[in-house]
């Protein structure tokens, strides 16, 4: 009979896998990476006997692992999540400014992950899922709004090859400081890491091809609220371009002033398009910021 520090689960599988595999998909409050050597170290044990890695599962196998074994946990948690589109392959949400995607440095809860997994069908008690919730692309904590999420390695994959071709459509509201004099624009300058400041990244001679397109949609005061589309995706490109350009955005202190991060400013990813690689639907989803921009 299981301990009471034991979690344990009935197999269910289309098809005979391999114990690890089935792991790194089912086992979702711990990383994928940490699967193996947990099987290893013997935390997992199936039908009774020690498991091994190359072990085959079948459906109505038993699987209990040792939860005292388990690194790097995550609690799941259960706040309520804004779904644009969801399907068997690909998830769309609407990420709230604050919020971290993953686990960062003490921010262990409240983070955009910790919900997945909630939605994924894990619970405090209960370490499994439907699926593992792997982030396509990101989002800065201070930034809100659309995020792609892939429910499973060859969709993680296909997502990837997607933005890569460029074929994903990402679009962003923003407002920044002072008036940008001309209607529309495109930045085309390389970026990397910023040498006085750790956090941010700058234009430098050596940096990552990084294009920005932008469009002014109203001049409101001292302000100007404009459309940006992403043709490549760098860590901190819209900051850090409209940075560069005089107009940093509104809230943005660690690129206006080198101030601290904030954990919210006038930037929401409004509008994100693609065609799905699995199923080959159009897949289109719009989002408003919290707050007018206009």
């Amino acid at each position: 009979m299981p301990e009471p520090d034991t979690a344990v689960h009935a197999v269910s599988t289309r098809a005979p896998c391999r114990l690890v595999d089935y792991l790194r998909a089912r086992l979702i409050v711990t990383p994928a990476r940490a699967v193996g050597p947990l099987i290893a170290r013997g935390g997992v044990q199936l039908g009774g006997a020690r498991g091994q890695i190359a072990d085959l599962v079948r459906t109505g196998d038993a699987i209990a692992i040792d939860r005292a074994a388990l690194v790097d946990v995550l609690e799941p948690e259960p706040w309520s999540l804004v779904i644009h589109h969801e399907d068997d392959d690909f998830l769309v949400v609407d990420k709230p400014a604050g919020v971290h995607v993953h686990p960062q440095g003490p921010h262990r809860t409240g983070t955009l992950l910790g919900a997945l997994l909630w939605h994924a069908g894990a619970r405090p008690d209960l370490p499994w899922g439907a699926w593992r919730p792997s982030l396509a692309h990101r989002l800065d904590r201070a930034t809100s709004g659309l995020i792609t999420i892939a429910k499973h390695a060859a969709a993680h994959e296909a997502f990837r090859a997607l933005l890569d071709r460029r074929a994903v459509v990402r679009r962003y509201r923003a407002v920044v400081v002072g008036d940008l004099v001309r209607d529309r624009g495109t930045i085309d300058a390389a970026l990397g890491r910023d040498p006085t400041r750790t956090y941010r990244q700058a234009v430098v001679a050596d940096g990552k091809h990084a294009v920005t397109h932008w469009r002014v949609i109203a001049r409101p005061g001292a302000h100007t609220v404009v459309e940006l589309e992403l043709e490549t995706g760098r860590t901190h490109q819209i900051r850090a371009h409209l940075a560069c350009l005089g107009h940093p955005i509104a809230g943005d202190v660690l690129y206006a002033s080198a101030g601290a991060p904030a954990t919210q400013i006038a930037l929401h990813a409004t509008t994100l398009e693609f065609v799905q690689p699995m199923s080959g639907a159009l897949i289109q989803c719009r989002s408003e910021p919290a707050v007018d921009y206009r």
